[in-house]
């Protein structure tokens, strides 16, 4: 879909659009409940789509949220959720392993993300 509005089809650009308005619309509604509005604050955008190479996407969410500052984490959220895994087990991964495993996922400078 990222895609296709990227290459200009007017449906698939619509659709992304309204994907993207409704996120921004939600990440909004959190950002005024916990008073980060205002003035500008960080909206950490994560999550492969989000690494997609298209911007449409990300600029229809960050257009929705005066003061936001889009922040690209250089790991996705799933490395704090196995590093608490761990702990919970009592297990020791090698971040060695763990750091070639992260450095393998595709970044917003990658060509061949969302492919």
């Amino acid at each position: 879909m990222l895609d296709e509005a990227d290459a200009g089809d007017p449906v698939a650009s619509d659709i992304v659009g309204s994907a993207g308005r409704r996120l921004g619309d939600f990440a909004r509604v959190c950002a005024e409940r916990t008073a980060q509005t205002g003035s500008e604050f960080p909206l950490v955008m994560c999550g492969g789509v989000l690494r997609h190479r298209s911007s449409l996407l990300r600029e229809s969410i960050v257009g929705r949220i005066p003061g936001a500052v889009p922040v690209y984490p250089s790991v996705e959220p799933v490395v704090g959720a196995l590093l608490l895994a761990a702990d919970t087990v009592g297990a020791r991964p090698s971040l060695d392993r763990l750091a070639q495993a992260v450095l393998s996922l595709p970044s917003l400078d990658d060509d061949s993300k969302g492919r």
